[in-house]
């Protein structure tokens, strides 16, 4: 590469994701939370996963801060990508003093916790998934398991994809048992300025 292409492009992909990780932290630090109550606590899919691992986990957040320019920037991140780009937004959630107060064992300061952003229209197949496959002694079938996480997104945003934000990790915590059925979820509600958290882990 000659030294017009070096300064045609200055950046290279891995620059431009810190650079894009940055601004994210910079709109992120306004951002607080406040635990609050939801019916979908005891909705099917959410008891299906307390049935089925060792540990479940569900909450329920209120989110002061999504500002315009953070739904944008947040919208613009797409399917899969990297922690070093969606981190920002769940290390806020996890580090916050309503989790420390209300689900003390997942809550964490580490500034990378390992999420990756998953497309508003692949949640339902993603928690199918974990379902279908379920803990080490249990599962169900694929339809059922698909039926409940499609009801379970209708309740949650009906279908208002463009509002949803979802990134899924494990692991961020010692709460997880670390082998093949971790799994956890926070998804973003921007129409109603909520964020739910559901994680669940198993051991054999």
């Amino acid at each position: 590469m000659n030294s017009e292409d070096e300064d045609e492009h200055p950046f290279g992909p891995e620059q431009m994701l810190r650079v894009f990780r940055s601004e994210l932290e910079q709109l992120t630090a306004a951002l607080s939370f406040a635990w609050t109550d939801s019916s979908l606590k005891n909705f099917s899919l959410v008891r299906e996963f307390e049935a089925s691992f060792e540990s479940a986990a569900f909450g329920c957040f209120d989110v002061a801060g999504l500002s315009i320019d953070l739904q944008l920037q947040l919208r613009g991140l797409g399917d899969g990508a990297p922690p070093v780009v969606a981190d920002p937004f769940p290390s806020k959630l996890l580090s916050s003093t309503a989790m420390r107060q209300h689900l003390p064992d997942l809550a964490t300061d580490n500034p990378h916790p390992g999420f990756e952003v998953v497309g508003p229209l692949l949640l339902e197949g993603s928690l199918a998934m974990a379902l279908r496959n379920g803990g080490p002694y249990s599962g169900m079938e694929a339809a059922r398991a698909l039926h409940l996480a499609t009801e379970f997104r209708s309740e949650l945003i009906g279908t208002r994809f463009e509002d949803l934000f979802v990134v899924a990790g494990c692991n961020w915590s010692p709460w997880f048992y670390d082998v093949a059925w971790d799994h956890g979820w926070i998804m973003t509600d921007f129409g109603t300025a909520q964020a739910y958290l559901l994680c669940a882990s198993g051991n054999d």
